[in-house]
C-alpha cells in the first residue's frame, strides 16, 4: 500500500532542502552582495528590529500551537484512544438466547486481521466489565480492563503509589490499579479492597474482590474511570475462555494518518466476508451414525428466505411450513433420509466436535421434511431450522465447518456465521446505528469493524477545532510578515536610491542589486526565526510548569498529570521555519526587482 501522506511530506520537506541549498549556493555566488547585506542589518536598526520582533513573534505563536496541538495528536491517539479501542477496533454482538458482546473465534479473526492490515503495531484482546463499585463507604461506576502483564500499559504508566508487578502476585484477594480520581471517588487507598458487582458473558450475576496495588496520577476524566487488573484473573470472573474476547484492538503505527486508518478498516471490513454456518456432524438414529453435512436456513429473520426455499426445493415428503414452524426441525435430503431409515415425525440426535473443547455437542431434533437432493450441497445434507443452530452453533463453533459456495442458489437463505455491521462516517453515526439494532428484530451475531475515527470522531473534531484555529492565526502572522516585510524593503529602497544609483555606476550588477536587499530581509528572517524557536521552547517550559486542577472538565482530556502536554517536534519547526523563510525571500525579491531596475542616472538624481 502506498502512503501518499508520507509522499506529500517527503515532497514538501524536499522542497523545502533545495530551497534552503538554493540560498547556500547564491550566497556563495555573491559573497560581496551578501556582505553588503548582512552589513545594511545595522542600518535602519529600529525598524529592522520592530519586523524582526514581529517575525520572531510569529514564530513563537507557530512553535506553541503546532507543538500543543502535536501533544494533544499524540494523547488522543497514544494515551487513551489507543487504550479505549485501538485505531482499529473489531467487536461481535450475539444474540442468541440473550444479547453477548463477544467474539468466540479470536484467532479467526485475528489471522484475517493479520493477513489484511498493514502496519500492525499489535493487537489486543479486549477483556472489561463495566462494574458497580463498592469502597470504604462510597461506590461509583468503574470500567474495569484486564489488561495482560506485558501489556504496554504499565510499561508507559507511572504509578503514584504501589507496584504494577503486584497485580500478578498471589493474594487473598487479587490486585487491581485505578486512577487517583477513582481512588478518591471509592475513598479507597493502597491496599484497600474494593468490591465490584457486573454480569458475565452469559448474564450471571458475578461479585468479586480486588486489593487496590497501584494508584496512578490522575490525567483526565475518562481515564479516571477505569481500573486495570490481570486479564487472566478477568477472564474467570467473566467465563470468559481462552479463545474469547469481547472485542480486538488493533495498535497500528499510522494512528495520525486518517485516510490510512480508514483505508485499512475498509480492507478488514471486505475481508471479514462470512461463510454459510455449517457443520460436518454426526445424525443418529438408534443404532445408525450418519456423518454429514449440516447447514441453516434462517426461516423467521430472512423474510426472503420463504419464497426462495418454495421455488428451490423439491419435497417429497412434509411441507415447508411444518419446517419453519418446528424450532428443532430439520430437512434431510432423499438419500440421507433413506440410509437413516427416517421419515417426517423420526427424531435424531446431531452431534459435532467442537473447534476448542473436547466434549461433543449434541442436541435432539425431529425430521419435518424430505426433499431432493439440492443443486451445490453434497446429496447427503440435512437442513436445520435457524433455532438448532442458535442453541448450539454460535456457542461451540463446529472444529469441521461445513462449506458451500457464495454464487450457490440457496446461498441467501442459509444462516450466516456472522453478518456484518455496515460502516459508519462518524460516531453519530455509529450510535444510530447501534440503537437501530437494538429495535431490530434479530438473532445470530453481527460483526462490527470501525475505527477511532468513527467512534471517537466527536473527541477527533474538538483536536481538528483547534488545528483550525492554530492555521488561521498562521494565515494572519504570514500577512502581517509580508506587509511587514513589503513596507520595510519599499521605505529602505526609497532612501538608498542615491546608494544604488551610486554603486551601479561603479559597475554592480542588477543581479547583485538585487541580492543585497534580498539577503538583508533573509538574514533578518533567519535570526528572528532561530530567536523565535528558541522563546517558542522557553514559553512552552514556562506554561509547562503550571498546574490545571479542573477534575470533570472536557478540557481535562488534553492535561496529563494536570499540566499541558507540549509534543514540539523537528518535522514541524522545521516547515514553519521553512515556510517564513520562503515567504520573506519570495516577497523581497519581488520587491527588489524595484531597486534592480533603476537606472543609475535616474537614480543619482533622486531627492527626498
Amino acid at each position: 500500500m502506498i502512503n501518499t501522506d508520507n509522499i506529500f511530506e517527503i515532497i514538501i520537506f524536499l522542497g523545502m532542502f533545495g530551497f534552503l541549498g538554493f540560498l547556500v549556493v547564491k550566497a556563495l555566488m555573491s559573497r560581496m552582495a551578501v556582505r553588503i547585506g548582512f552589513r545594511n542589518l545595522t542600518r535602519q536598526f529600529r525598524r529592522n528590529l520592530m519586523l524582526g520582533v514581529c517575525i520572531a513573534i510569529g514564530m513563537v505563536v507557530l512553535v506553541v500551537t503546532t507543538s500543543f496541538t502535536n501533544g494533544m495528536s499524540d494523547i488522543l491517539f497514544n494515551k487513551m484512544i489507543v487504550y479505549m479501542s485501538g485505531h482499529l477496533r473489531v467487536d461481535n454482538k450475539e444474540y442468541t438466547s440473550r444479547r453477548i458482546d463477544v467474539i468466540r473465534d479470536v484467532p479467526k479473526i485475528k489471522q484475517k486481521i493479520m493477513e489484511t492490515v498493514e502496519g500492525i503495531d499489535r493487537v489486543e484482546e479486549e477483556v472489561g466489565a463495566f462494574t458497580r463499585s463498592f469502597g470504604n463507604g462510597k461506590s461509583g461506576l468503574l470500567m474495569l480492563v484486564g489488561l495482560p502483564e506485558g501489556s504496554s500499559f504499565y510499561e508507559d504508566t507511572d504509578l503514584e503509589e504501589g507496584s504494577v508487578s503486584d497485580i500478578f502476585k498471589p493474594d487473598t484477594f487479587p490486585g487491581m490499579v485505578l486512577y487517583k480520581g477513582a481512588a478518591k471517588d471509592l475513598n479507597v487507598k493502597l491496599n484497600d479492597t474494593v468490591k465490584l458487582q457486573f454480569e458475565t458473558i452469559y448474564g450471571q450475576k458475578q461479585v468479586a474482590q480486588l486489593k487496590v496495588v497501584g494508584i496512578i496520577p490522575s490525567e483526565n476524566m475518562f481515564m479516571d474511570m477505569a481500573g486495570f487488573t490481570d486479564s487472566k484473573v478477568l477472564r474467570e470472573y467473566l467465563n470468559m475462555r481462552p479463545q474469547e474476547a469481547i472485542g480486538l484492538n488493533v495498535v497500528t503505527k499510522f494512528p495520525d494518518s486518517p485516510a490510512r486508518v480508514i483505508a485499512s478498516a475498509n480492507a478488514l471490513y471486505t475481508a471479514l466476508v462470512p461463510e454459510a454456518a455449517g457443520i460436518k456432524g454426526d445424525l443418529v438414529k438408534g443404532s445408525t451414525n450418519i456423518s454429514t453435512d449440516i447447514f441453516a436456513f434462517e426461516v423467521s429473520t430472512n423474510k426472503d428466505a420463504p419464497a426462495l426455499l418454495s421455488e428451490k426445493l423439491q419435497f417429497i415428503s412434509g411441507r415447508l411450513d411444518d419446517f419453519t414452524s418446528t424450532k428443532n426441525g430439520i430437512l434431510l435430503t432423499e438419500p440421507l433420509a433413506k440410509k437413516l431409515k427416517a421419515s417426517s415425525g423420526t427424531r435424531l440426535s446431531l452431534s459435532y466436535q467442537p473447534k476448542f473443547d473436547t466434549d461433543m455437542v449434541s442436541s435432539e431434533v425431529i425430521v419435518t421434511g424430505i426433499v431432493s437432493p439440492v443443486e451445490g450441497f453434497a446429496e447427503e445434507t440435512a437442513f436445520a431450522n435457524e433455532e438448532v443452530f442458535y442453541k448450539v452453533f454460535f456457542w461451540n463453533l463446529p472444529k469441521e465447518p461445513a462449506v458451500v459456495s457464495h454464487d450457490n442458489a440457496l446461498f441467501s437463505a442459509l444462516l450466516p456465521e456472522w453478518d456484518r455491521l455496515p460502516r459508519t462516517p462518524d460516531s453519530t453515526s455509529s450510535m444510530k446505528k447501534m440503537l437501530n439494532l437494538n429495535k431490530e428484530n434479530w438473532k445470530g451475531t453481527r460483526l462490527d469493524v470501525s475505527s477511532m475515527y468513527e467512534t471517537a470522531s466527536a473527541v477527533i473534531d474538538i483536536e481538528r477545532g483547534l488545528n483550525i484555529v492554530s492555521f488561521i492565526a498562521v494565515l494572519i502572522l504570514f500577512f502581517v510578515i509580508l506587509i511587514g516585510v513589503v513596507n520595510t524593503m519599499r521605505m529602505s529602497i526609497r532612501e538608498r536610491t542615491r546608494e544604488i544609483g551610486t554603486n551601479r555606476a561603479i559597475g554592480m550588477q542588477r543581479h547583485d542589486v538585487r541580492t543585497v536587499f534580498v539577503f538583508e530581509v533573509v538574514f533578518l528572517a533567519f535570526f528572528a526565526c532561530v530567536v523565535g524557536v528558541l522563546l517558542g521552547f522557553a514559553v512552552m517550559w514556562l506554561l509547562s510548569l503550571a498546574t490545571f486542577d479542573i477534575p470533570g472538565n472536557m478540557f481535562s482530556m488534553f492535561l496529563v498529570k494536570k499540566h499541558l502536554y507540549f509534543l514540539p517536534t523537528f518535522k514541524a519547526v522545521f516547515f514553519t521555519f521553512g515556510v517564513i523563510m520562503m515567504i520573506s525571500y519570495f516577497i523581497a525579491f519581488r520587491t527588489a526587482r524595484h531597486a534592480a531596475n533603476l537606472r543609475a542616472a535616474d537614480a543619482l538624481r533622486h531627492y527626498e
